[in-house]
């Protein structure tokens, strides 16, 4: 709810409480706390973001929302896995 009234700061610190107890929507607070952090201009946006895995729904609104964070605020996107040399 925080997040929808534009309480980025208190968004965020609620996920970062999701994340440490762990559960079955901990990528759905990975999400929310890369959001919120996007929101509020903060490098780590992208890194937080790029943890998002294992749901695809989730993992392509977290690159959508790298490529806006990247491109408003000019952040550094995560890089992806360099492929294996053969």
């Amino acid at each position: 709810g925080y997040f929808g009234y534009g309480r980025y700061t208190d968004a965020e610190r609620v996920a970062q409480n999701a994340i440490a107890k762990g559960g079955s929507k901990l990528m759905e607070a990975k999400f929310l706390l890369g959001a919120a952090q996007a929101m509020q201009n903060k490098p780590e946006a992208a890194q937080s973001l790029a943890q998002v895995t294992g749901d695809v729904s989730l993992e392509r609104a977290a690159k959508l929302w790298t490529i806006y964070a990247t491109r408003k605020y000019g952040k550094a996107a995560a890089a992806p896995a360099a492929p294996a040399a053969h």
